[in-house]
Parts: C-alpha cells; sequence; structure tokens
C-alpha cells in the first residue's frame, strides 16, 4: 500500500484514539486486509471459523457488521446459516467486484440467487434491498462503509451526529429506516482474526429486539465500540474514517466528560484477559471484563461528575484507584 494511506491510517487512529501508531502496526492492517481478501478463495478457511452465537434465534435477520477481519467471509457463513443474502453495495464495488464475488460463489457451491447484492447509491436501492426482505432474503449491512445515495462524502441533514471516541462523525441513517419498516431483529455481526494463533472468529452478538425511542443508529454504533478498540489493527475503515469525521468537533461539553486517558494505556487482551497496558511504566494493569468493558464505554455515558462516576462504577475505592493511575481523565 501507499506512503500516503499509512499517514492516513497514521492520522486517523490518533485523531480518534489518541494512540500514537507506526509502521508494525500498519503492516498488521495490511496483512489482515491482504488476508481477507485471498481466504475467500482458499476454500479450506469454510471449515475453520470458531462462531460465537449468544443467543439463536429464527430468521430472517438484518445483520449490522464491520469491515473488520476477514470480514467477507461473513457472507458466506451467512449463507449456510440463513440460505439467502442480500448485501447493499456502494457503486463501485457493484460496478466492478460483483462479477468477482460471483465467480467463488460458484467454486464454493453456492447458487447466485443466494447472494444478491444492491447498488445502494441509486435512488431505488432502498426499495429493492425491502423487496428482497419481503421474498426471504436476509440483509447484511456493513455500518461503516456509510454509504447511500450521494455517495460517501454526503453531509447533510440525512446523516446523524454519532460521538466516536475522541471525535464526532457524521453516519446514515438509512438501516434505521429499513428496521422501522420491517419491525425485524437486528444482529450485530463480526469476525476477527485471534492474534496469536491466527484462527478466524466469527461472533453474533445479541440480537436488538426493541427499536431504541432516541436513535437506533446511534446504539448500533455503540453496540461495536469495543469490537473497533480491541481489534482496531483489523479495521479497514481507518484507511478512510476521515471522510466521515465533523471538522468543528471540539465542543466544550465533551471536554468535561470522563474519558479513558487513551494517550498513556493500550487496551489489551491475551488469553482472556484484560489488560491495559501503561506506556508510561511498561507494565499492564489487569481489570475484570466488566470493568473492561464499563471503561471502553465511558465516553458514551456522556458522565461529567465524580458521583455520576460512582454510580456508572459502583465501587467507590476501585473509582478512587482508577483515578489515581489516571487510567481515566
Amino acid at each position: 500500500m501507499s506512503n500516503g494511506k499509512y499517514l492516513r491510517f497514521q492520522r486517523n487512529v490518533e485523531k480518534i484514539f489518541g494512540l500514537k501508531v507506526g509502521m508494525d502496526e500498519y503492516n498488521k492492517l495490511c496483512g489482515v486486509l491482504a488476508l481477507n481478501h485471498t481466504c475467500e478463495q482458499n476454500l479450506m478457511m469454510d471449515n475453520t471459523f470458531h462462531v460465537t452465537e449468544y443467543q439463536p434465534s429464527m430468521s430472517p435477520h438484518i445483520y449490522i457488521t464491520l469491515h473488520l477481519g476477514c470480514y467477507e467471509e461473513i457472507a458466506y457463513y451467512l449463507i449456510n446459516k440463513e440460505g439467502k443474502i442480500c448485501v447493499p453495495v456502494t457503486e463501485r464495488v457493484y460496478m466492478h467486484e460483483i462479477e468477482h464475488y460471483n465467480t467463488n460463489l460458484g467454486k464454493r457451491g453456492i447458487k447466485l440467487s443466494q447472494l444478491v447484492f444492491v447498488n445502494i447509491e441509486s435512488n431505488t436501492g432502498l426499495r429493492q434491498m425491502i423487496r428482497y426482505a419481503q421474498a426471504g432474503y436476509s440483509l447484511l449491512c456493513y455500518i461503516d462503509g456509510n454509504s447511500g445515495i450521494g455517495g460517501m462524502t454526503r453531509s447533510d441533514s440525512k446523516l446523524e451526529r454519532i460521538h466516536f471516541f475522541n471525535t464526532t462523525i457524521h453516519v446514515r441513517k438509512g438501516i434505521e429506516y429499513i428496521v422501522r419498516i420491517l419491525n425485524w431483529k437486528v444482529v450485530p455481526i463480526y469476525t476477527y482474526i485471534e492474534d496469536i494463533s491466527y484462527q478466524l472468529k466469527i461472533v453474533l452478538m445479541p440480537p436488538i429486539e426493541k427499536i431504541p425511542c432516541h436513535s437506533l443508529t446511534a446504539s448500533l454504533w455503540q453496540s461495536f465500540l469495543h469490537v473497533i478498540w480491541n481489534y482496531y489493527w483489523q479495521w479497514e475503515a481507518w484507511l478512510y474514517v476521515d471522510e466521515f469525521i465533523e471538522q468543528s468537533a471540539e465542543r466544550e461539553s465533551e471536554q468535561s466528560r470522563y474519558m479513558l486517558n487513551t494517550d498513556r494505556y493500550l487496551p489489551l487482551i491475551k488469553s482472556g484477559i484484560c489488560y491495559y497496558y501503561d506506556r508510561k511504566t511498561n507494565n499492564l494493569v489487569k481489570v475484570g471484563k466488566r470493568l473492561f468493558r464499563l471503561l471502553s464505554d465511558l465516553e458514551q455515558s456522556s458522565i461529567s461528575s465524580y458521583s455520576e462516576l460512582i454510580k456508572y462504577i459502583p465501587n467507590e475505592t476501585l473509582v478512587n484507584d482508577i483515578l489515581t493511575k489516571k487510567l481515566i481523565i
């Protein structure tokens, strides 16, 4: 990949996470992207999925996912699970890459009718998705593609402002529109590559059965925050997420919130145990899984006072220790 992409990756990670990354992290991302685009041709990988499904449920569904890990494998996995899948894609993908996908369908013994694509940037894209859904297709939507009518860089009232770690991004609301029309369950799903064994893993999170009254779009993004945080070096969107960032994202109200001290601490999971790596002392700080999740979601909770923080983490001694260590600031 070009030096320009490396600099874009580096700048976006620092802006959004507050982390300084270098060529090692970028090379890991490039390795994941290369594996993603070639593993669909390696039919051996069909039998090496490690799947975690928290709540088996009846289909069809609206599946929501990210461009993370071997994300192209999700569609093939869901075809075996659901029977037929509809995937909305950008006009570029629809015009130039569909033939490639269809060729690989034949290699896997999958019929063309089992995986259909819709150009979501066309004026009829949403209506086509709804028609496929009514015909029994489950939908697989990549929320971080952020595309629809007008393309990826559209910026107007049709987009929703979402607080995203240290920034604010403008994202599409089309999925929420479809969910409200179909009244289907939404199932977040993602794939990642285990850092040590390089085993491909797929995780289906619990379905979102009730549509939040405030914003389903914000809830969907929030459900993936810990995934992006934990596996950031596998997230393709670092190469374009700056297209969505609000340029005037600095707001005094956000500066008063408690947040994770990402300048000093790096989240880490090893052998199922959660840590924060302290770059100042070169030590690992071990934390429980529940606290790890709470800290990952802290910014989204908009906590600005000590009393609110005690309610959020109901252990005053633990909170004081966290503040002393400057794990949150």
